[in-house]
């Protein structure tokens, strides 16, 4: 049973080495909850690939305001930007205008882009209010994954995969060695049990025998004795 469980172990280790291979390159998801204020925006740093998409989330909370039209201007006060990190160009602006949403942002060309959240609504905020927002970009999709492997973009990816790989094949080798010790028992303990069983059957003969030998030899006293 072992070695079929150990056969089918080594069966999936191709496998379990391509799933963490794919689950390094999942979709990047970046997030940040903070406090909104008026000192500095908070930014994040992404880099995309030419032709490939980033998706922002964002949530607002805290907000203790009745009024539905003072909400909204409230709202239209926090902006998100979107502006090349080595230019300062500014590429995508959003003003929110609800508590919860999403933009996206096609990326043209490979670059490093910077995704700020800021308020402009004054010297200070009104409310306590906390901003979540969440960031996610497919940077699997690499325009030329025969390039990045050359230039060893996957470098550590591929000693991951030979560290578990080596890993795997330690845990089999001892598995197995068990296993020779188990079988190397179970035939000693076989063994055992087979001189046990042919010793008991010779100590029930003998017992036998003797049982035997003493009825004859009373019977024999007893007709010597004219007893009977």
């Amino acid at each position: 049973m072992n070695s079929i469980i150990i056969n089918k172990f080594k069966q999936f280790i191709p496998l379990i080495i391509c799933l963490i291979f794919f689950i390094n390159f999942e979709p990047v998801t970046s997030s940040l909850k903070f406090e909104l204020n008026t000192d500095h925006p908070r930014c994040f740093h992404e880099e995309l690939y030419g032709g490939y998409v980033l998706m922002i989330k964002w949530k607002v909370s805290g907000v203790e305001e009745s009024n539905e039209e003072k909400k909204n201007h409230f709202l239209s006060m926090i902006q998100i930007s979107i502006s090349r990190e080595n230019t300062n160009e500014l590429v995508k602006r959003e003003y929110l205008k609800k508590m919860t949403g999403k933009l996206s942002f096609n990326s043209e060309t490979d670059d490093t882009y910077r995704i700020c959240v800021s308020y402009h609504g004054g010297w200070t905020v009104p409310y306590p209010a906390l901003v979540g927002i969440k960031l996610s970009s497919d940077n699997m999709d690499h325009p030329d994954l025969k390039d990045a492997v050359k230039n060893a973009d996957l470098k550590s990816v591929d000693k991951m995969a030979q560290d578990i790989k080596n890993h795997a094949k330690e845990y089999i080798d001892l598995q197995e060695h068990e296993i020779s010790k188990e079988d190397t028992f179970a035939m000693d303990h076989m063994t055992f049990e087979r001189t046990f069983y042919y010793v008991t059957v010779f100590q029930i003969a003998i017992i036998v025998v003797l049982g035997l030998y003493q009825v004859f030899s009373f019977k024999k006293f007893l007709l010597s004795n004219n007893v009977i």
